[in-house]
């Protein structure tokens, strides 16, 4: 395989908009979730979920993730439904986070040259909540999240609706993400993409061909 790893000021160069993914691409909000997630089943399940159980879940949606760990515990008392809830109230309750080290710059460069959208898997009241306690509110329209689409990525209708909000093209955007299913979802709507780098991330499995795979230091540069 081929992977570009510095140099994308051609992508940037020839895009009119840039669609960004929230959780652990632009802010770190992977351990907010899973402290949650995991007080939530040991509340409603008595079960004990680590950072280490987490991992194999990475991408999809909170209520996909409680689906699957309920039918693997056996439970069918409680609803994926009701869990997800239930750890979006606990992670709105305690969440505190700042954006990756380069975030902020780089926003506040691309402003006025391109358009910023945002498109994530999370509930809008958490993506709103999210961006404004990280004071990135003001960079995005749209903002698209699972709610306001009928199939959450790795589909590529979230990324297609912010797009039709822009008015543009998406083979005239740039899509920045750092999961396997969010790549799947911007490469099936025939977005180009970006894989952001951020510290403590695993690497997506499988890694896309010959895409960009930058920090966001390095993606500072770059603008």
């Amino acid at each position: 395989m081929t992977y570009v790893r510095t140099d994308i000021s051609l992508a940037l160069s020839g895009c009119k908009a840039l669609l960004f993914d929230l959780d652990n691409t632009l802010v770190n909000t992977e351990i907010h979730h899973i402290r949650a997630l995991s007080l939530a089943l040991q509340e409603k399940l008595g079960y004990s979920f680590t950072f280490a159980d987490s991992q194999e879940y990475i991408g999809i949606t909170s209520t996909e993730m409680s689906r699957r760990i309920l039918a693997r515990v056996g439970r069918t008392d409680v609803q994926a439904e009701e869990l997800s809830q239930r750890k979006h109230e606990l992670v709105m309750q305690a969440f505190s986070a700042q954006p990756y080290p380069g975030v902020r710059e780089f926003l506040r460069a691309q402003q006025g040259q391109r358009r910023l959208a945002i498109g994530s898997n999370s509930p809008r009241e958490f993506v709103l909540s999210c961006l404004q306690r990280c004071g990135l509110l003001d960079c995005f329209c749209p903002i698209v999240s699972r709610g306001e689409v009928t199939s959450p990525k790795p589909a590529p209708d979230i990324f297609l609706r912010a797009a039709e909000l822009l008015g543009v093209q998406p083979a005239e955007c740039l899509v920045f993400e750092d999961s396997a299913a969010g790549l799947a979802a911007a490469q099936a709507g025939g977005f180009a993409t970006v894989l952001v780098l951020n510290p403590g991330n695993p690497l997506p499995d499988p890694l896309p061909e010959a895409i960009p795979m930058l920090t966001w230091p390095q993606l500072l540069r770059a603008s």
